[in-house]
């Protein structure tokens, strides 16, 4: 499977990554998407509780796709705040993709929280059946197919982390005010660890 063949009859699965840096004279936050090799305990298609492992370049090809991965809040399409814009599958860390932060409220947000160490990074997948083993409850993924970046505060992988943040005037972003999509989510959770309220 191709990285520009999207295998649309697979659920797409979410899976925790790392954020390193936040360049904000750049805008860009690159993160381990996937990290290589690390086993974790997620949930399967059928609601079941799995150990995983991702193979070292199920994500290979990625660098040749036509189309744009989105970053997100929370893995929430409608929160689109940037898209990935590079890729290195062959890292011995796992899957670093750079991600160009859009000039958005949610998007200078996203970029402080993220240097903050506020967010972390997540990812939404594919796969097919048989591009994954499973032996003694360890699923192995061999290919993946990424379908989009998240950023939000409870990763499912724990290698999974903002590496850095660039910014291009690399002015201190302000705190900025999320009341009516606060309400609008009505997770008091979120809502109070987005403006330091615990």
């Amino acid at each position: 499977m191709s990285q520009s063949q999207i295998p649309r009859r697979e659920p797409v699965e979410v899976r925790r990554a790392e954020v390193g840096a936040v360049h904000f004279d750049e805008r860009v936050i690159e993160l381990v998407a996937v990290p290589y090799g690390q086993e974790t305990v997620v949930r399967d298609r059928n609601g079941s509780t799995i150990r995983e492992i991702i193979e070292r370049g199920a994500f290979h090809g990625i660098e040749t796709r036509n189309d744009h991965v989105t970053a997100n809040r929370d893995h929430d399409h409608a929160r689109a705040v940037g898209k990935a814009i590079n890729y290195r599958h062959d890292d011995e860390r796992g899957l670093v993709v750079e991600t160009k932060i859009s000039r958005t409220a949610l998007g200078d947000e996203t970029l402080q929280l993220a240097s903050d160490g506020v967010l972390r990074a997540s990812v939404g997948m594919m796969f097919r059946r048989a591009d994954a083993v499973t032996r003694g409850g360890l699923r192995t993924i061999k290919r993946a197919f990424l379908d989009h970046i998240a950023l939000v505060p409870n990763p499912a992988y724990p290698g999974a982390e903002v590496l850095s943040v660039r910014e291009h005037d690399n002015q201190v972003v302000e705190h900025v005010e999320t009341k009516n999509l606060d309400m609008v989510m009505g997770d008091d959770y979120i809502a109070n660890l987005v403006h330091g309220r615990r």
